[in-house]
């Protein structure tokens, strides 16, 4: 074999890139999968299913569609990092192929109302804020109402600005 024929094999700088945007992707369908199926046990391949027909897909993940085994790693990782963070719970189950597999519900509390505005950046605060929330629950136990919101600069002559995106950041 010659080093070129090994080198072709191997992931190119490219793959690599499509594979970090597909995880990144994950992490936040993952939790919008378990905010709309709310109840039940879901199996990896249950979201993986939900996940390949979404209507929405990124190019980074159609990439994978033809490399089951890489999609289900990604998913996998992703509901066992919901689990670890105490946002989605674990159970024993079977799989298709009778075999023995995790299952992951969402684990149930009270509810948070979340409301963003802008409405463009729903999806990606709401699931930031559920997973800390979800996280920090015993902390925030006797908690019933958080508040945030980004205070406007005013200027020197009293007039307001916008919000200070470099404090925030």
């Amino acid at each position: 074999m010659t080093r070129q024929q090994r080198d072709s094999s191997a992931p190119t700088e490219r793959d690599m890139q499509w594979m970090a945007e597909a995880n990144t992707w994950v992490r936040t369908a993952v939790p919008a999968y378990y905010e709309r199926f709310s109840t039940g046990l879901h199996t990896v391949a249950d979201v993986l299913v939900w996940l390949d027909s979404h209507p929405e897909v990124p190019t980074c993940w159609a990439r994978w569609m033809s490399v089951y085994q890489t999609r289900y790693q990604m998913v996998r990782n992703a509901c066992m990092a919901l689990a670890r963070d105490g946002y989605l719970e674990t159970s024993e189950t079977q799989n298709a192929k009778g075999r023995d597999a995790v299952a992951y519900s969402r684990v149930r509390q009270p509810e948070w109302m979340i409301a963003v505005s802008p409405s463009a950046e729903a999806d990606v605060v709401t699931a930031l804020v559920r997973r800390w929330l979800h996280t920090n629950r015993n902390a925030l136990r006797n908690v019933a109402t958080i508040t945030i919101t980004q205070r406007k600069q005013s200027t020197p002559d009293g007039r307001r600005t916008a919000p200070d995106r470099e404090r925030a950041q």
